[in-house]
């Protein structure tokens, strides 16, 4: 089995709470080739961080996502 490290490790804008749409699109494109896009994006959806970017969309931990 492959063990893959996620593309935004050690990137400190991932898991900032105040991200400007901009910031959330650099993200985003950090995201899309992500070998562990699925796996953070089924996280994003049962853990609802608080705040942040997972698997390309800012997360509210309401559930909803607020950027694409």
């Amino acid at each position: 089995m492959e063990m893959h490290r996620p593309a935004c490790e050690g990137l400190d804008l991932f898991t900032a709470d105040d991200l400007s749409p901009a910031d959330v699109r650099a993200c985003a494109a950090v995201c899309e080739p992500c070998p562990l896009f699925v796996e953070c994006q089924q996280y994003r959806k049962v853990a609802r961080p608080a705040a942040g970017v997972w698997a390309g969309k800012r997360s509210n931990g309401r559930g909803g996502n607020e950027d694409a």
